[in-house]
C-alpha cells in the first residue's frame, strides 16, 4: 500500500440532518479515527455514538447514531495507535505483507505529527538556546494580550474625549450662531429705527409705542389747555351826528354822521396755568438709543430744555413726560 495523499483529516459544517459523513484517506483500524465538535468559541466536544464501515477500502464513511448539531464544525481526523503489534520471526518465510503494513503505519504517524506539528507555535529555527516551555510562552502571551486591552481601552477612552470635545464644540458654535443672529437682529433693528411724534387725546398723558416689525417709535404728546382770553377791549365813541340840513321844501334828509372808528383790542390775557406740555406738536430729539439683550429700549436725550422722563405703565407701553422750558 503507497501513501500519496498527505491529509489525515476532513473538516465538514452539518447542516444538522445528515448522520453520515465520507473520509477520503486511509484508516487501518475503526479505533483509528476521532470525531470532533468544534464550536465557534474554539471548545471541543468528542462524539463516541458513531461507527465506521469501509475500513481497508477507498469509500471509508462514518455514519452517527444523531445528525451533528448546526452551527458547528465537525473534524474527522486519523489518530494511528502509537503501537508496534507484530513479531517477526528470526528465521523462515519474510512477511513482506505485514512489513508493508507496519511502514505505512509508521508513515501515517508521521503524517499525524506532521499535521500537529504545522499547528504548532514554533521558535525561531535560529534560536541557539533552550525554547520557553508551554507555561512560560503561555504567561509571556497573556502579558501581551493584557498590554494590548489596556491600549484598546486607552484608544476607546481617548475617542469618547475626542466625542465630548466635539460635542462640547458643537454646542459653542451654536451658541455663537445664536448670539450672532441675535447681534445681526438688533443691528438691523437699530438701523430702522425712527421716532414719529403726534398729539395725543386730551388728558390722557404722554406715551409712546414701538412697533418691532416697522421699527418706528411713535410718541403722543397731549395738547395742554387753552390759556386764558384777554379781556376785551373798550368800546370806541360813536362819531358826531351829521348836521341837519336846510329846511327847504321837501328838502331831502340830511345823511348820517359817519361811524365812529373801533377801540383798539385789550392786551393779551396772561398764559394759562403750567401744564406737562403746551402745544400741539412737540419735537423730541434722541442722540442714542440701543436695545439690549432683554428687549429693553434705552434713549439718550440731546437738546435744549430740560430731559424729558421716560417710564414704563403696567401695560409694558412707553410714558415719556415733557416738561416745559420756564
Amino acid at each position: 500500500m503507497t501513501h500519496t495523499s498527505r491529509q489525515t483529516k476532513v473538516v465538514y459544517e452539518p447542516d444538522g440532518t445528515a448522520t453520515v459523513f465520507t473520509v477520503p484517506f486511509p484508516v487501518f483500524d475503526a479505533a483509528d479515527l476521532e470525531c470532533i465538535s468544534v464550536s465557534d468559541s474554539g471548545e471541543n466536544t468528542y462524539f463516541s455514538g458513531f461507527s465506521v464501515s469501509g475500513i481497508g477500502q477507498d469509500n471509508i464513511a462514518v455514519t452517527f447514531a444523531a445528525p451533528p448539531k448546526a452551527g458547528s464544525k465537525l473534524v474527522i481526523r486519523r489518530n494511528t495507535q502509537r503501537v508496534q503489534e507484530s513479531d517477526y520471526p528470526v528465521a523462515g518465510r519474510f512477511p513482506a505483507k505485514t512489513l508493508e503494513h507496519d511502514l505505512d503505519r509508521v508513515v501515517a504517524m508521521v503524517q499525524e505529527l506532521d499535521e500537529s506539528v504545522y499547528r504548532a507555535v514554533k521558535t525561531s529555527i535560529a534560536l541557539d538556546e533552550e525554547p520557553k516551555s508551554a507555561e512560560q510562552l503561555y504567561d509571556e502571551v497573556n502579558r501581551i494580550a493584557d498590554r494590548a486591552e489596556d491600549a484598546v481601552r486607552r484608544a476607546d477612552d481617548a475617542v469618547i474625549r475626542a466625542g465630548d470635545a466635539v460635542i462640547r464644540a458643537e454646542l459653542g458654535r451654536d451658541a455663537a450662531c445664536a448670539c450672532a443672529e441675535r447681534a445681526a437682529s438688533v443691528r438691523d433693528e437699530l438701523c430702522v429705527l425712527s421716532i414719529a411724534v403726534g398729539p395725543a387725546p386730551e388728558g390722557e398723558v404722554a406715551s409712546g409705542e414701538y412697533n418691532v416689525a416697522t421699527g418706528l417709535l411713535s410718541l403722543r404728546v397731549p395738547i395742554g389747555p387753552t390759556g386764558l382770553s384777554g379781556a376785551q377791549g373798550e368800546t370806541g365813541e360813536r362819531g358826531a351826528p351829521g348836521r341837519n340840513g336846510v329846511d327847504g321844501l321837501d328838502g331831502r334828509d340830511g345823511k348820517d354822521g359817519q361811524d365812529g372808528k373801533d377801540g383798539q383790542d385789550g392786551a393779551v390775557g396772561p398764559p394759562g396755568p403750567p401744564c406737562e406740555y403746551v402745544g400741539e406738536l412737540a419735537a423730541v430729539t434722541f442722540g442714542n438709543f440701543r436695545i439690549g439683550m432683554d428687549g429693553r429700549l434705552t434713549f439718550s436725550f440731546i437738546g435744549s430744555g430740560a430731559a424729558p422722563s421716560m417710564s414704563i405703565n403696567a401695560g409694558g407701553r412707553v410714558i415719556v413726560t415733557l416738561q416745559e422750558e420756564a
